[in-house]
């Protein structure tokens, strides 16, 4: 990230401010620790229930963050408005909350969430997009700030992505990449792993290409089976999720581009697995829906509070991660990642 960095100037001087912020969070988050308050150091906010594009496997439909029709969790509340979600941030960063993860629904759809990124120049936003639906006006603002990565969900080549995604949202998302690059916005990429890419991913041929456009950050994140699969999508997810032979090939895959390849990677399940299982329920993240719930992480609609009549304090009480871990609802090491964590709510 150094050099990096030293090619945009405008990231230095925002480098020392979230230096400082991140170490007030990690005192503050020590503070609450010892009155029996867990907080995370992340928070997701799924900031809108809108998206623009129907993906087979959508675990952002199957556990009822977005509206569709045919969802088999239709969401009935209305989304949080803009003042909602800027007090629930507010609220994050008294508790010692440094990361705050947007995600949806497509973020771009929500009107005013870069209001949001700006307002709070003093924590990392990592913005999850498709890159299809960002207005001319996006990139302008982005290209004043220096607190957000902006992180494109792509499958991999134009053929795999289109074929999951629709027609041209691969060229359209490198394309929206590529201009943010051009202008020194910092980007990554999200990737769901599944046996229909998982090969094209150990060849590093795409991941050489991207690091050469300039992505800093990758998420590789295995495809999480669900329990009640969309209408249509029940060959797609069943023969989609890798085998224990393909799993294992893959980490040791990116055990090695860890040591070779000049970007920040994150493998989902598989570095949870240091760190002792998931790290959802408060232990390094949390989520909110884009109604208000907070439940463990985005593949839950398990709650117990609601945001728009409860603290974020409230929720993040001791009895919030006790309450999950009791339901046994942690992904454990070296095991298909959760399988039923959307059958239940409260």
């Amino acid at each position: 990230m150094i050099p990096w960095i030293i090619r945009h100037p405008r990231y230095i001087g925002t480098f020392g401010k979230m230096v400082r912020s991140f170490r007030e969070c990690e005192t503050a988050r020590r503070v609450f620790a010892g009155n029996g308050t867990v907080v995370p150091p992340v928070m997701i906010l799924s900031i809108t229930s809108s998206c623009n594009l129907r993906c087979p496997g959508c675990l952002a439909v199957a556990a009822g963050n977005i509206r569709q029709s045919h969802a088999t969790h239709a969401i009935r509340e209305p989304d949080l408005t803009h003042d909602q979600w800027r007090s629930i941030i507010l609220q994050g960063n008294r508790l010692g909350v440094f990361c705050y993860t947007v995600a949806g629904g497509e973020p771009f759809m929500y009107p005013r969430f870069i209001n949001l990124i700006e307002e709070f120049d003093n924590r990392l936003f990592v913005v999850f997009t498709n890159g299809t639906t960002i207005k001319e006006t996006a990139y302008t603002r982005l290209k004043r700030m220096a607190n957000a990565v902006i992180v494109f969900s792509v499958e991999g080549s134009e053929r795999a992505t289109d074929d999951r995604r629709g027609r041209q949202v691969f060229e359209r998302a490198m394309k929206a990449m590529n201009r943010m690059n051009d202008q020194g916005i910092l980007t990554g990429v999200s990737v769901n792993i599944n046996r229909a890419n998982v090969h094209e991913w150990m060849a590093s041929y795409f991941l050489n290409d991207i690091i050469h456009m300039g992505v800093r950050l990758v998420f590789l994140i295995e495809l999480i089976p669900t329990q009640q699969p969309l209408s249509g999508e029940e060959i797609f997810l069943n023969e989609s999720i890798l085998t224990p032979e393909e799993r294992a090939a893959f980490r040791a895959k990116v055990l090695e581009y860890k040591k070779t390849k000049p970007v920040f990677l994150l493998h989902s399940p598989g570095d949870e697995e240091r760190l002792g299982g998931c790290v959802s329920a408060g232990r390094g993240f949390a989520h909110v829906t884009p109604s208000g719930d907070v439940t463990p992480c985005p593949v839950s609609n398990v709650a117990t509070h609601n945001l728009t009549n409860a603290t974020l304090e409230d929720a993040f009480k001791s009895a919030f991660s006790v309450k999950y871990e009791r339901m046994n609802i942690f992904w454990k090491p070296r095991e298909c990642p959760v399988p039923s964590l959307l059958t239940r709510k409260k």
